[in-house]
């Protein structure tokens, strides 16, 4: 009895300084969580944000200040691909050489950091 006992808090002790060393060590990702270097979607990523925050005012039936954000090639002419922070299209949503849009507002941060993530990685159309 005293044995078991003792090779209890002997166990108990080893699993202890293991899982305290493990969490020096991270494990790596799996499949199911997302990469942080992964490049945002045109379609699941950036479409969204423009259709909700921006095409009510910026599309074929409306084309404020000239500029229509409703597809990928309209979308094309306000971005500058490889360099988010010569494209129309983040200075305008950050207010910085342009006027901000939506107006008042902006967008929030990590919309922004889509798009520049998007735009960095290529601005490609999948």
């Amino acid at each position: 009895m005293r044995s078991r006992l003792g090779l209890g808090i002997l166990l108990a002790g080893i699993v202890g300084i293991c899982g305290s060393v493990s969490g020096l060590h991270p494990a790596p990702a799996t499949a199911a969580e997302p990469k942080a270097d992964k490049v945002p979607s045109f379609k699941a990523d950036v479409m969204p944000i423009l259709t909700n925050s921006c095409v009510n005012c910026h599309s074929d039936k409306k084309k404020k200040g000239g500029v229509d954000l409703s597809s990928y090639d309209l979308v094309m002419k306000s971005v500058k691909a490889n360099d988010p922070d010569k494209s129309r299209l983040v200075k305008s949503v950050v207010g910085k050489g342009a006027k901000l849009m939506p107006p008042k507002k902006g967008l929030p941060e990590e919309q922004v950091a889509i798009l520049k993530a998007w735009i960095a990685g290529g601005a490609k159309n999948d």
